[in-house]
């Protein structure tokens, strides 16, 4: 899926901003599971795939305390690293999605954050971790 570069606040980001890549399949228990590969045209890196389908989870307990600022830093550290993508003053409609979630093992670094539509975020990567 392509993340477009040229975004702006008025941009709809639920229907335009991502194009079939491809998909990369992980095998869990008895099924099949497509995991999407998503490519970020303005700073031209790819979402991180899992690549094995035994990942533990972490203990609740020693698991990275979620951020709740981590959006806003990671704009701002995003913005730093690669330059303004104009995708709006505060990113409407994005999301900073950690790659590895925290329930496996994850952690709020910057190298492990991804920006994602809210809808591609909550109804197909989401989804697929919640079955994992």
């Amino acid at each position: 899926m392509y993340f477009d570069e040229g975004l702006t606040e008025k941009f709809d980001f639920s229907t335009d901003i991502f194009q079939p890549l491809q998909v990369v399949y992980v095998k869990t228990i008895l099924k099949t599971v497509a995991y999407p590969e998503i490519y970020n045209s303005h700073n031209k890196t790819t979402m991180w795939t899992p690549t094995k389908a035994n990942i533990k989870v972490v203990p609740k307990d020693k698991r990275t305390k979620r951020d709740t600022n981590l959006k806003r830093k990671f704009r701002t550290w995003y913005i730093k690293e690669y330059g303004d993508p104009c995708w709006g003053a505060t990113w409407p409609g994005l999301q900073a999605h950690h790659e590895l979630p925290l329930e496996y093992g994850g952690t709020n670094s910057m190298s492990n954050v991804f920006p994602l539509t809210e809808d591609l975020h909550w109804n197909t990567v989401s989804p697929w971790w919640k079955a994992y």
